[in-house]
């Protein structure tokens, strides 16, 4: 009898979970169809003003086998990259299909949060990636080590490269909350970042190669490193964009002579302006956790810039507040893309209010875009190339556009 009646509640779960599921797959299908199909514009509308550069390749091309560098640094990555760059678009372009939401995708998407909370566990997924939820509230991804000897090859071949073309290399050493000399991981869970970084800034000094620690700096201005991280997100917030390009602007002046204006990003020269609960976080994909407020310092006299993003056809003048910080991005589901637009292959800036004629490059992942418009001000011209998405290659665009110094933040 008591067997009859597990059966019969078996029977009960898996029609009505086979019911949710129908459920679920048709209203995720008409969604679809009226969203993707039908041509409906998901996330902000950004009107191009030229036509949009779909590849970089045939306008920095890599050299030819004879030429003297046959082997450029990040050849190899870069070749890496722009293989998967095509496959990295349509996975992102799945992502977004499958973040649309529909009328029953918050309480599902809450169920593995909750479930989580229930059983008290540390570890947690957003849907693609295992991540760890602190003892303060803060999460973190976990840092995943690997093999570096290749990767730090490339930079030491790059930088003696640039040293040849007589253009400095300065490097950047993000602070993270996978940081295991300052976070305190759960039992049982494995840390290594802090071993790494030991070994990596011995390299660096072994091989003369400059470098500014972010998280010197930031611990220096305020103890709670927390801080400067948004609670659901692994990126810095614009406390610390700021602070960290008006560092760089110091160390370019003072240690590699090179002009930049730190005036206009001092805290006194900008309007800080909250967007409540405006910002999700890349760990809060299940959605269990309420939204962060996102801030934005604006200039309070702004500068004139002229703002080139090939890849998205924008080529437009005007202030910072409207040029270097997306609008549109700030009422969108990333509010974090507002800064320089997010992550494009090639990002040019020219500061009509500075003329030190100061250029710099910056070789960047996306934790770099909250602090290069703050970079911008500090100097006439800045030029910001995404590993991601940029297939063209770094060293004949250096070799044409000769910057002062090249910034590595990666």
């Amino acid at each position: 009898m008591n067997g009859r009646k597990i059966i019969n509640a078996k029977s009960v779960f898996a029609v009505c979970f086979f019911a949710l599921m129908v459920a679920m797959g048709a209203t995720a299908v008409v969604f679809y169809t009226k969203n993707i199909l039908m041509g409906k514009q998901v996330g902000p509308v950004i009107e191009p003003d030229v036509p949009a550069v779909r590849s970089f390749n045939a306008r920095y091309p890599f050299p030819k086998e004879k030429h003297s560098g046959a082997s450029p640094f990040l050849l190899r990555m870069q070749n890496l990259f722009s293989k998967a760059t095509a496959v990295y678009g349509r996975e992102r372009t799945i992502q977004w299909i499958l973040s649309l939401r529909t009328p029953l995708s918050s309480p599902f998407f809450h169920i593995p949060g909750t479930i989580d909370e229930i059983s008290g566990s540390k570890v947690k997924t957003n849907g693609t990636t295992m991540i760890v939820q602190l003892p303060n509230g803060h999460f973190t991804y976990l840092f995943q080590p690997e093999d570096s000897a290749e990767s730090w090859g490339m930079i030491e071949d790059f930088s003696v490269w640039l040293k040849k073309q007589g253009i400095p290399l300065f490097l950047l050493l993000p602070a993270t909350k996978m940081d295991d000399s300052i976070t305190v991981f759960p039992v049982r869970i494995p840390y290594s970042y802090a071993h790494m970084m030991v070994r990596y800034k011995a390299f660096l000094a072994e091989k003369q190669i400059p470098f500014l620690d972010a998280k010197d700096v930031l611990l220096a201005e305020n103890e709670d490193f927390y801080f400067w991280f948004y609670k659901t997100d692994h990126h810095w917030n614009v406390f610390a964009g700021r602070l960290m390009a008006e560092a760089i602007a110091r160390k370019l002046n003072d240690e590699f002579h090179v002009a930049t204006d730190v005036r206009a990003i001092q805290k006194e020269n900008l309007t800080l302006v909250k967007y409540p609960s405006s910002m999700r976080g890349s760990m809060n994909a299940g959605g269990w956790i309420h939204p962060e407020d996102f801030e934005v310092f604006y200039q309070r006299k702004e500068s004139f810039f002229h703002l080139m993003i090939p890849g998205i056809g924008i080529d437009r003048e005007g202030g910072f507040n409207d040029t270097l910080i997306a609008q549109p991005h700030l009422k969108a589901s990333n509010p974090y893309c507002a800064f320089l637009y997010g992550g494009q292959a090639l990002v040019r800036v020219e500061n009509r209010s500075c003329i030190n004629g100061t250029r710099v490059l910056v070789i960047k992942q996306s934790l770099a875009e909250v602090l290069c418009p703050y970079l911008a001000c500090t100097v006439q011209y800045l030029d910001a190339i995404d590993l991601r998405f940029f297939d063209g290659c770094i060293r004949t665009f250096i070799e044409e556009t000769r910057p002062d110094v090249v910034l590595i933040c990666i």
